[in-house]
């Protein structure tokens, strides 16, 4: 009897493991927004240019940089040094081709705690960065990831 008890919980632990589950926090296809962790904070049209503004208001030195890579190819910037309250432009070319994706990384190389904020005009994407506060609860972020559906994160 227990071997049989035994098996069966065997076979529903097996089953639940291979049988792929829905992530809540994923965005819809839709690219609609719902409150949660992993959620996009802008969006943008991927069959357009993408620009990406740096504002650097964390009164300290950063730096960034930048990839892409797509099915026709992958591309790095290297490291770029922004000044403080300094901005830059990030050109981002994705398209909506699976596994078309750009992440820029942000930061601090005295290991500043960076938060982003985020607008969108169009196809223009503007980062602010500034300083988390030691009392904050927000999680720090670190790139800024946009996907083949034009969806912007931050993580």
């Amino acid at each position: 009897m227990k071997l049989k008890a035994f098996s069966t919980a065997a076979i529903i632990a097996g089953c639940s493991i291979l049988t792929p589950m829905v992530v809540w926090s994923q965005p819809s296809p839709t690219g609609s927004r719902e409150p949660g962790f992993w959620q996009p904070e802008v969006n943008v049209d991927p069959n357009q240019p993408v620009t990406v503004i740096i504002s650097n208001q964390t009164g300290l030195p950063l730096t960034y940089n930048s990839y892409s890579a797509s099915v026709s190819g992958e591309r790095i910037i290297d490291d770029r040094d922004l000044p403080a309250n300094g901005t830059a432009q990030v050109n981002v070319g994705i398209s909506s081709e699976l596994a078309d994706i750009a992440s820029i990384n942000i930061y601090n190389a005295d290991g500043a705690v960076l938060l982003y904020d985020f607008n969108a005009r169009g196809n223009q994407v503007t980062v602010r960065v500034r300083l988390r506060l030691e009392d904050s609860t927000e999680e720090p972020d670190l790139a800024v990831y946009i996907d083949e559906n034009g969806r912007v994160y931050a993580f």
